[in-house]
């Protein structure tokens, strides 16, 4: 009986246990469940901006540690850019907690309310419903009207392309401008420009005239202007509907609780010169031009017709005119005026039976792609005395101003040609059929004897030709030859490779820069200082990434230096230096401070930071 009840007690015992086993695993699991739940927080500030202002929106990811960022899907009225990553972890008597906050720069492009939102967010195979944020965006003066309301970024910036004619010929070359007008918004000096067509037009560099201000619907416009020359390369019809990406110089995000005891105006904080300012790429599109180029007319074309077309000059002058047969007259032919100079070559002088032609050749040329003046030079010999006049030269061009064909003549030049000086009438050249004369080798019959020496000597050096010197010195041709080969083959590589010529040429142009840095910090400069750090760091990213210089921005390098995995703290040291520069060099007031002996060893730290971080960068591939 006793064993009967100790057996019953061990079996209650151990369903007990298994049933605290399961227990466990299953508070085990349930813990597992809830510690990997999160939990997302959406905020934009401020939710009421001027146009041509940014917001920033934060994301911020609870209780897992690396989660990915928000796709914002497109919202009209709103151009986005990512701002920053910030990591934070907490601890307290419940255990620790990480989260990551994604900032993204929202700029509006018209007024009105928008809703940012809603969206869907998935992680850890869990999603979140975010509800959507609306904020209010009124016009830079302030006024809430209606008819304010409805006014979009177009009124305050916008651009304009200009072109002298739309209806142009093939290979003839006309004025392009840009004009990029812009109210109450602060503009960046850098311009870029993207979407030009590939083919079909060739765009020369563009420049900038002088600024100024322009009366559009009754408000005053500061107006930009770049100009080049383009040409038509063929017929038909070329649609010319640029970018061009400009950069505001926006508000930073206020920074909350900056004077706790309110003891100071919370205005003088917007100074720009506390790094309350940043730059924000904003894309411009004018209206598109379709450029109509016609075909060169085949009716009424001269036969010496090259390919000229514009307006020009030919004067022509033929030097000696009074000469012996077989000597040489000197051409000198010159061309000038607007239109496709480049393309243009020395005009064609056949000189038949009468003359001896050498070819022409370019002296020399004054002026640019679309205006300026050629001379060329040529050498004929008249080969007989009966030749009493050179004949005339003619140019032939297309003026498209006429529509029509032009031809220019120069000519006769009356000559006065005497017999040779040897008495003949006219130059005899030899002939190839005449006998050369032949070496014939004599013998000798009478031999020098040389007396017996009084000592023989046995050598074993080597023959004067045989010597490691001389021989050294007659593979140095073959190795200079070789030298000069891979030389003019690497600049030919990099004259058709831009990208590559960039990308080697970014080293050498940051450390240009760099010791304009380090003088500048030297003498106590301010502005210089940092100037010369901007461009330390716009100049070596333009050139490794082949970037326009409109377009090296913060955004663009790090989207490229994470894709070729650098270290996300040169990353943040980068971002960092970018905000330095851009509060210096924006700041009201601080291009005239100086640098203080206790600034000194700061600002000496960040450019040796950046030399590390630039160093960094030339080991990353991309």
């Amino acid at each position: 009986m006793n064993r009967g009840l100790h057996l019953t007690s061990k079996k209650a015992n151990a369903s007990r246990f298994v049933q605290l086993h399961a227990l466990t695993l299953l508070s085990v699991l349930l813990l597992s469940c809830t510690a990997r739940a999160f939990d997302a927080g959406f905020d934009v500030q401020p939710r009421v901006l001027r146009l041509g202002e940014a917001a920033i929106c934060t994301f911020t990811v609870m209780g897992i540690n690396d989660p990915p960022p928000l796709q914002f899907p497109p919202i009209d009225g709103v151009q986005i850019a990512q701002a920053g990553t910030q990591r934070s972890l907490s601890f307290g008597s419940g255990g620790g907690s990480s989260s990551v906050a994604y900032r993204y720069q929202l700029l509006p492009t018209k007024t009105g309310k928008i809703a940012i939102g809603p969206f869907t967010y998935s992680a850890e195979g869990q999603t979140l419903a975010i509800p959507a944020v609306e904020i209010e965006v009124v016009a830079p003066d302030g006024d809430t009207s209606p008819d304010k309301q409805a006014q979009q970024v177009s009124e305050f910036l916008f651009a304009r392309i200009d072109l002298a004619q739309t209806n142009v010929y093939n290979q003839q070359l006309f004025d392009v401008t840009f004009s990029i007008y812009s109210r109450g918004l602060n503009m960046a000096r850098d311009i870029g420009l993207q979407n030009m067509p590939p083919s079909g037009l060739g765009i020369g560099s563009f420049h900038e005239v002088q600024a100024g201000r322009e009366v559009v619907d009754n408000q005053v416009y500061d107006v930009r202007r770049f100009r080049t020359k383009a040409q038509a390369l063929g017929s038909g019809i070329f649609k010319l509907e640029p970018v061009l990406q400009v950069h505001l110089v926006v508000p930073r995000e206020r920074r909350k609780s900056r004077d706790p005891f309110g003891m100071f105006d919370e205005s003088i904080f917007d100074n720009p010169f506390f790094g309350n300012v940043q730059t924000q790429p904003v894309n411009v599109k004018p209206d598109p031009v379709d450029i109509h180029a016609r075909p060169l007319p085949t009716q009424g074309q001269p036969p010496g017709f090259a390919g000229a077309v514009g307006q020009f000059t030919f004067d022509v002058q033929a030097k000696p005119l009074d000469l012996n047969v077989g000597d040489p007259i000197t051409l000198t032919m010159q061309i000038a005026g607007n239109g496709n100079i480049d393309a243009i070559g020395a005009p064609v002088f056949a000189g038949g039976e009468s003359f001896k032609v050498y070819e022409s050749k370019l002296l020399g040329k004054e002026g640019d792609e679309s205006s300026g003046r050629k001379v060329f030079e040529q050498v004929v010999i008249p080969k007989a005395d009966t030749i009493k006049e050179f004949p005339p030269l003619t140019f032939s061009y297309f003026d498209p101003a006429r529509e029509q064909y032009q031809t220019i003549t120069r000519g006769p030049f009356p000559l006065n040609v005497h017999p040779s000086a040897n008495g003949n009438a006219q130059m005899m050249q030899a002939s190839a059929d005449i006998l050369q004369p032949q070496t014939q080798v004599l013998g000798a019959d009478i031999v020098y004897l040389k007396p017996t020496p009084a000592r023989w000597t046995k050598t074993n050096s080597l023959s004067w030709f045989l010597q490691p010197g001389f021989l050294a010195v007659q593979a140095l041709p073959a190795l200079l030859a070789t030298a000069l080969f891979f030389i003019v083959r690497r600049r030919d590589e990099l004259t058709v490779n831009v990208a590559k010529a960039r990308r080697q040429k970014a080293p050498r142009s940051a450390q240009a820069a760099v010791k304009k840095a380090e003088l500048a910090l030297a003498q106590g400069q301010r502005k210089a200082f940092f100037e010369a750090l901007w461009e330390a760091m716009a100049s070596y990213f333009g050139h490794r990434l082949n970037l326009l210089p409109g377009a090296v921005s913060i955004e663009s390098i790090g989207a490229a230096m994470t894709r070729g995995r650098l270290d996300p703290a040169k990353i943040a040291i980068l971002r960092e230096l970018f905000m330095r520069c851009e509060q210096e060099r924006f700041g009201a007031g601080a291009a005239n401070m100086s640098i203080s002996e206790e600034e000194k060893s700061e600002l000496s730290r960040q450019l040796d930071l950046l030399n590390e971080t630039l160093k960094s960068c030339e080991r990353v591939r991309i």
